[in-house]
């Protein structure tokens, strides 16, 4: 592979992984009120969806450490900078913003993560405090007692 298509796969990955975030978000948002309503089977599918897009966010991510080694840059953020400043104007820009856009959003969608694994780790906590601590499993629910 050229150095120019090295450098247009990266641009054009860069810019579907913007995409793929776009989405993540959108998802987040949606297994958010899916935790509220305690909507399972669209959680379930709503997590397939995120997989999918966690698994093209990491292929990419992997190719693009890649890229720039085989450009001679850091596999880092700092490389993915440099080679965007390297780029003819008309192009640098909007890849510019692209990259910016897509560590902010990477960004929201770890803090929707996070507050989504929250609801869920109340959520069990609060069936946890709810259920007697008997060792007996749901059989208490069965049996008269004082708790009926």
């Amino acid at each position: 592979m050229s150095k120019a298509d090295l450098v247009r796969t990266l641009c054009t990955e860069l810019l579907a992984d913007r995409q793929h975030l776009h989405a993540i978000n959108a998802i987040l948002s949606a297994q958010r009120q899916a935790i509220l309503t305690y909507a399972q089977s669209e959680l379930d599918e709503l997590n397939q969806q995120l997989m999918q897009h966690y698994r093209q966010l990491h292929q990419h991510a992997r190719q693009r450490i890649a890229g720039l080694q085989l450009l001679g840059l850091p596999a880092a953020p700092q490389g993915m900078t440099q080679l965007l400043a390297e780029l003819p104007e008309g192009a640098r820009q909007p890849l510019q913003s692209a990259w910016q856009e897509m560590t902010e959003r990477l960004q929201h969608c770890q803090q929707a993560n996070s507050h989504n694994q929250q609801l869920i780790e109340m959520q069990y906590d609060i069936l946890q405090n709810s259920l007697p601590a008997t060792g007996e499993g749901l059989s208490w629910l069965y049996q008269p007692g004082p708790h009926a």
